[in-house]
């Protein structure tokens, strides 16, 4: 008992030797403990180069989609004022344009030609026509009033008609009267074959145009002034074929694809195509009235 109690109670003096494990845990501690630092500050540098890295390539992107969007905004730009160059030499080109048309509506409102003609088309574009037809169905219908001014500017204007629009009336007329002979060879077959067909149909009329002679009716004045307005104009037009010399009208008929009648009629010489003329102005005006009439004028 005693000797236990006096090594429990024993105690090592400072002066006694450490121990030699515990001096080599000591010094190795003392040695590699800056490496341990170096190593976690090595570990954190690298952790947080991998951050800027990223950052850097997040910034390097956003840089160049910034860049891109730049180059478009350019492209746009230089888009929008080639345009907006376009704009302003159009809008230019239209004051010109308006400042001529000024012009010419003053001089015209002097001489005293164009009030009706501004009005007319002014109507007809609120109406719903367009500017040009407007201004084409004024300018029509002032000049089919006989002794108009109108009446006298378009002719000077549009001159004499030439030998190809002759040809191509004179080609238009025969190819009428072909279409016209052919209808009525198919008319009468189909006539003859129904009346085959049903002898009671026999005595069964079909109207004519021949009915149109026996109609008697009395015109309202807009309608006699547009009767009288075309008979004036059919006038004219059969006048100006007596005025033309036959030179120039034989020439026309011969080139044309029209039955051998009509040519030799027509190419008979001077006498007989005045006289052509003449029996054409007299049924021109004999018929006026009733063509004006079938078709309500």
């Amino acid at each position: 008992m005693r000797i236990i109690k006096s090594i429990a109670i024993h105690k090592r003096s400072t002066s006694e030797p450490v121990p030699r494990a515990v001096l080599i845990d000591k010094a190795y501690n003392e040695i590699f403990a800056p490496d341990n630092l170096l190593d976690m500050e090595n570990v954190n540098l690298k952790r947080l180069s991998s951050n800027w890295a990223f950052s850097h390539s997040r910034l390097v992107y956003d840089l160049d989609l910034i860049q891109s969007q730049l180059l478009l905004e350019r492209e746009k730009n230089i888009h929008l004022q080639h345009q907006f160059n376009r704009q302003s030499r159009l809008l230019v080109d239209l004051q010109k344009s308006l400042a001529r048309h000024e012009r010419l509506i003053s001089i015209l409102s002097k001489i005293g030609l164009c009030d009706n003609i501004v009005a007319n088309a002014h109507d007809q574009i609120s109406n719903g026509k367009s500017s040009i037809d407007a201004l084409i169905l004024a300018i029509r219908e002032a000049a089919a009033v006989p002794e108009s001014e109108w009446s006298v500017i378009l002719p000077a204007v549009t001159g004499p008609k030439t030998q190809t629009e002759y040809t191509a009336a004179l080609n238009l007329s025969l190819n009428a009267r072909k279409e016209l002979r052919k209808f009525k060879k198919i008319a009468k077959f189909w006539k003859k074959a129904a009346l085959q067909r049903v002898p009671s149909l026999s005595g069964l009329v079909t109207p004519s145009v021949s009915a149109l002679s026996s109609v008697r009716e009395k015109l309202s004045s807009e309608r006699q002034d547009a009767v009288n307005t075309l008979v004036a104009r059919r006038v004219q037009e059969a006048r100006r074929v007596l005025l033309l010399p036959s030179e120039t009208v034989a020439p026309i008929v011969s080139s044309a694809a029209a039955p051998s009648r009509f040519v030799s009629s027509s190419l008979a010489g001077s006498r007989h195509h005045r006289t052509f003329a003449q029996e054409t102005l007299t049924h021109v005006v004999a018929e006026s009235p009733k063509v004006c009439l079938f078709y309500r004028c």
